[in-house]
């Protein structure tokens, strides 16, 4: 169960930061403009901006049902954590169950990856088959090349203020089989919609929602990532066993 946590907790980050690398679309009709601007260009300069990030914080809620067992006794409700290049990322989850609420913890780094047990919160290695290393989040060559180009019909909605900056936010839709591959099967859309917030001044993708829903239309959901802390110092160790 807390394995298939650890990859939904960092799915959107994944998304974020593959659609970030985006330069391009899939649709020739990605020229849609705001005051002369195009989506396309400011999805390229996002792109440009995201390779000088070398360090990021994140703050995702989520309005819906995330189950994270067969059975639906667990649900995730929310995570907070960093990211560090090349192959760092700490988390911390919000994770429901039976009425109550629980804490988990993940740590990776390189090709070590730990987790909290969920009963007495003491650190334990994961196992070799978790199926997650966030090092594919900033690999051009695997999670962020995959989803190259998937973004389907990118528009500019309008300009909004997030957290005090301008910026511009774009819509958008990507097949999920473009997405799949860094979702750890976590998307139930064919197509789900992305929102996307990218400051004006310094092409910063700052915010960042995934409209997800299973094929009945009854279970939407809601992912809600915030980015923020862009190359601010951040500290993730080992941590004790």
């Amino acid at each position: 169960m807390r394995f298939q946590l650890v990859t939904r907790i960092i799915l959107l980050c994944a998304v974020a930061i593959a659609l970030d690398g985006c330069g391009g679309s899939k649709s020739d009709n990605n020229t849609a403009t705001a005051n002369g601007v195009s989506a396309q260009t400011v999805l390229e300069q996002a792109a440009t901006r995201f390779d000088q990030v070398s360090s990021l914080h994140f703050t995702l809620s989520i309005d819906g049902s995330v189950p994270l067992d067969t059975t639906n006794t667990l649900a995730l409700h929310g995570a907070e954590g960093d990211l560090s290049r090349p192959d760092r990322a700490q988390a911390k989850a919000s994770v429901g169950f039976l009425g109550a609420t629980i804490s988990i913890k993940f740590v990776s780094i390189g090709g070590d990856q730990f987790i909290t047990n969920p009963i007495s919160g003491s650190w334990e290695m994961a196992p070799a088959n978790l199926g997650y290393n966030p090092a594919v989040l900033y690999n051009k060559d695997t999670g962020i090349a995959r989803v190259l180009n998937a973004l389907e019909k990118p528009k500019i909605a309008g300009n909004e203020s997030v957290n005090g900056e301008e910026s511009y936010h774009i819509t958008a839709t990507v097949a999920r089989a473009d997405i799949q591959p860094i979702a750890a099967g976590a998307v139930a859309s064919q197509a789900p919609a992305i929102d996307l917030w990218i400051t004006k001044s310094a092409s910063d993708l700052v915010k960042l929602t995934l409209h997800d829903a299973d094929s009945s239309k009854k279970n939407a959901t809601t992912w809600t990532l915030n980015l923020s802390q862009q190359n601010q110092p951040v500290t993730i160790e080992r941590p004790k066993l």
